[in-house]
């Protein structure tokens, strides 16, 4: 097996029949001899000369050798590795072994994953009785570098992570020796993630010298200042010691770290989604938390309120973890903390962003009273969250872009637009109110001079996050009773977007975008008063593929409205076809654009379109090509085509302008049949438009018929 580097690397090819090839030597190659393949896999793993996707690939094949999804098919797998030959079997474990030294931390930390599940399979039965010996012994040699004793500690970690697995107290007072020992800043995290697993194992509650050491090691990791994901697993693993061992803790805690112990222990739980916290007391309890004068303290319990919100809160379902007489104050503290420091306020808009989401439902006009009830407990104090969201947010007069824009705030906003009642009153007039807000902030972003590289980071960062907050308010409001409020601004909403369109930031112009799209479908025909704004910002050096959508979206809108505005967009479009890059998707534009305005299309545009796409159909372009790129770019290419002659032919009424479109499609399809390296892509595309044609001569029949007869 030589060659399985590069079956190995073929298995990893974007395209299909490569990668389909590769795959199936490699199911050959087991089934013809499982021992060797296995072997094979594991000297991969460990050659260092191998390039690391191939040995990323070795590891995870090699491992789901040893480790099914399902219970039946693990059985299995354990058998037959419980069977192989001893001496296959110790080879494999001593690559694996060697492999933890490597260079490369893929490949270690797919070794370490595999000793540990193997250690699950052959320690109960007395098999590879000194791999604990053998990892303590690698760590503690001379001169051993930091990644394999990170490694080392990662495979101790996954196999102490199986408690079914019994060790006498002399190997896990090594093991606890070797990982409190392990204080350097680059092997601290993985010694505290894997002290969680190895302190199970010890007679924590009985032998105070044990309990001592374990518990200086996790309250050092929990208060050091190196690294918060150091401090973050102290805590995990104070958290996971508590859930069994709360009492023996007391003469390690200080009151301010005993109440944060108390909240990672919460968290814990609830990631268990434990039956004993479905009550108001643990609501309450977190409302103090957010009084305390310790800014930690504050933004643990508004963190850990959120994650109760997210598992346990949920009224639409009939889940609630607080009564509606809690209700008044949990949003008067949220409110008030929405605005306390930014440590503690970024934690606050998470909590709120899950106390919304559990009041998300349909609502519409057939929906009873008691389901409107529910996400109408939410509007009496939008206003106030609201208001906190944006104050904690609001722009400096003097220095606007002097600070980045805060985007859990207005992710928050956004989910609360989203959730909201759209048939209560008071909601509704909190999100107007909001509109015309975002709309100021947003146009004091456009306004603003960046004079610093930070300051033009931070105003394309408003710029799209004022756009994403428009686009919810549009969409909701949009479907409402109260859509004639989005008509009323839409004119300048149109201005503004359109000038987000033209900054060289990709994320903002993208929300810009789809806000023009969003704004489209909600004001209909009526957009057409929008058209001059946004055709002086419609160019082909702002085309892109989701600006590309938008028009689309666009004709979809307006249908025969738009007929004063159909041959400057048309001509715009054929200009830039003269772009490869644009090509694939504005061919396909032409498609939605005939499904948009049908007979229009039909008249005025179709003996042009097809002519295009005949040309862009040429095999020069995707012919005999072998650079990866361009391969790529010939499946868009002809992705494009189908997806242009599916929506023409849906889009054309008359019979014989379509049966002439459906023989060009004959035409491209041969062609299409003839490429054996067409990938799949090009022939679901080329089917699919094909079926289509079938369907839409259904539609055509009685008029053929028709015409036969005459």
């Amino acid at each position: 097996m030589d060659n399985i580097t590069h079956i190995l690397k073929d298995a990893q090819d974007p395209d299909d029949n490569v990668r389909l090839e590769a795959e199936a030597k490699l199911k050959q190659l087991e089934e013809r001899n499982r021992p060797n393949f296995l072997l094979c896999l594991s000297a991969e793993l460990s050659r260092e000369a191998s390039p690391p996707e191939c040995r990323c690939l070795a590891g995870t094949i090699l491992k789901n050798s040893v480790e099914g999804k399902y219970s039946e098919h693990n059985s299995i797998l354990i058998k037959q590795w419980i069977s192989l030959d001893p001496r296959i079997k110790t080879e494999i474990k001593e690559s694996l072994l060697m492999t933890l030294g490597s260079s490369a931390p893929q490949a270690r930390h797919a070794s370490s994953q595999i000793i540990g599940r193997l250690a699950y399979i052959e320690i109960p039965s007395r098999g590879w009785q000194d791999l604990i010996g053998r990892l303590l012994g690698n760590m503690a040699q001379q001169g051993a570098s930091p990644p394999p004793k990170q490694a080392i500690l990662e495979a101790l970690e996954y196999v102490f992570e199986e408690e079914t697995l019994r060790f006498d107290k002399d190997t896990i007072d090594g093991v606890l020796d070797a990982v409190i020992r392990a204080t350097s800043f680059q092997v601290r995290l993985v010694a505290v993630k894997a002290l969680r697993n190895v302190h199970k194992f010890a007679n924590f509650a009985n032998d105070d010298d044990c309990r001592n050491r374990i518990m200086t090691a996790i309250c050092d990791a929990a208060k050091s200042d190196e690294a918060a994901e150091v401090k973050h697993a102290g805590f995990g693993c104070l958290a996971a010691i508590a859930s069994n061992y709360y009492m023996e803790l007391e003469p390690y805690m200080e009151p301010y770290s005993a109440l944060q112990l108390r909240l990672w222990t919460w968290k814990e739980a609830l990631s268990l989604k434990g039956p004993l916290l479905r009550n108001s007391l643990l609501v309450g309890w977190l409302m103090d938390g957010m009084e305390d004068s310790h800014m930690e303290v504050r933004g643990a319990a508004a963190c850990t309120l959120g994650r109760a919100f997210e598992l346990l809160h949920s009224p639409a379902l009939d889940k609630r973890l607080f009564t509606n007489e809690d209700f008044p104050r949990v949003m008067a503290a949220l409110s008030k903390s929405g605005k306390d420091v930014p440590q503690v306020s970024k934690e606050v808009y998470g909590a709120i962003y899950f106390l919304a989401r559990g009041y998300d439902q349909s609502i519409s006009s057939e929906v009873d009273l008691s389901k409107k009830k529910i996400s109408s407990e939410l509007s009496p104090f939008l206003t106030g969250v609201i208001d906190a969201l944006l104050s904690a947010s609001e722009l400096d007069k003097k220095t606007p872009l002097g600070l980045p824009a805060s985007a859990s705030a207005y992710g928050t906003l956004i989910e609360a637009v989203r959730v909201i009642n759209i048939w209560d009153l008071e909601a509704v007039l909190a999100i107007i109110v909001l509109m015309h807000r975002i709309m100021r902030r947003l146009n004091t972003a456009l306004d603003a001079k960046a004079i610093s590289s930070d300051d033009k980071t931070n105003k394309h960062n408003l710029q799209a996050l004022s756009c994403d907050v428009l686009h919810a308010i549009i969409e909701k409001l949009g479907n409402s009773l109260h859509a004639d409020k989005v008509r009323e601004s839409a004119p300048f909403m149109c201005l503004q977007f359109c000038r987000v369109l033209t900054c060289d930031c990709s994320t903002a112009r993208d929300k810009a975008a789809l806000a023009i799209g969003a704004l489209a479908r909600a004001v209909g025909p009526k957009f057409l008063d929008c058209m001059p704004i946004f055709l002086q910002y419609y160019s082909v050096k702002l085309f892109y593929p989701i600006y590309l959508e938008v028009i689309c979206t666009i004709f979809h809108a307006l249908g025969d409205e738009i007929l004063p505005c159909c041959d400057y967009m048309m001509g715009v479009l054929y200009k830039g076809l003269s772009q490869p890059k644009l090509k694939p998707q504005i061919l396909a534009c032409f498609g939605e654009i005939a499904l948009a305005i049908g007979k229009i299309f039909e008249d005025k545009y179709l003996q042009a379109v097809r002519k295009k796409l005949k040309e862009a159909a040429n095999p020069r372009y995707y012919a005999n090509v072998f650079d990866e790129d361009k391969v790529d770019y010939g499946i868009q290419l002809r992705q494009g085509i189908c997806k242009a002659y599916s929506g023409i032919l849906r889009g054309i009424k008359d019979p014989k302008s379509g049966l002439k479109v459906a023989a060009d499609l004959v035409e491209f399809i041969e062609a299409v049949s003839k490429d054996q390296k067409r990938g799949g892509r090009v022939t679901y595309a080329a089917v699919d438009a094909w079926a289509q044609f079938g369907l839409t001569v259904e539609s055509w029949k009685k008029g053929l018929i028709s015409d036969l007869q005459r």
